[in-house]
C-alpha cells in the first residue's frame, strides 16, 4: 500500500501489476467534492472506450466513467493519470500499469 494526495485529501492505494487500468472507488471523489474540491477545474472527464472489462476472477466489471486528474505519491512525484470511476465498498485506489 502506498499513500496518494489526490483532490485535495490522502487516500491509500494499491498497485496491482497484474492490472492495466488505475481505478478510483466513487467514494473517493465524493469525500474530496465534501472536503471542498472543485472537481470541475480538478479533473477532465475523458470517453470511455467501449470494451468489456474483467476483474481476476472473470466477472465483468461496470464503471460509472473515466476522467484525468493530477495524483501526488505522497512524498514522490505528481502526474496526470487517466483512470476509471467505479462504485465500490473500499476507499482505496487501485494503481495499475498506466499509473506506474
Amino acid at each position: 500500500m502506498v499513500r496518494l494526495r489526490c483532490h485535495g485529501i490522502e487516500v491509500a492505494a494499491m498497485i496491482d501489476t497484474g492490472s492495466q487500468l488505475m481505478i478510483m472507488p466513487l467514494n473517493v471523489v465524493l469525500t474530496a467534492e465534501k472536503a471542498g474540491a472543485k472537481l470541475d477545474r480538478l479533473c477532465r472527464q475523458i470517453a470511455a472506450v467501449e470494451c468489456d472489462v474483467y476483474d481476476a476472477s472473470g466477472n465483468r466489471m461496470d464503471f460509472l466513467g473515466c476522467m484525468e486528474t493530477e495524483l501526488e505519491l505522497v512524498g514522490g512525484k505528481k502526474s496526470k493519470i487517466q483512470m476509471h470511476v467505479k462504485r465500490s465498498k473500499e476507499d482505496v485506489v487501485l494503481l495499475g500499469t498506466n499509473a506506474l
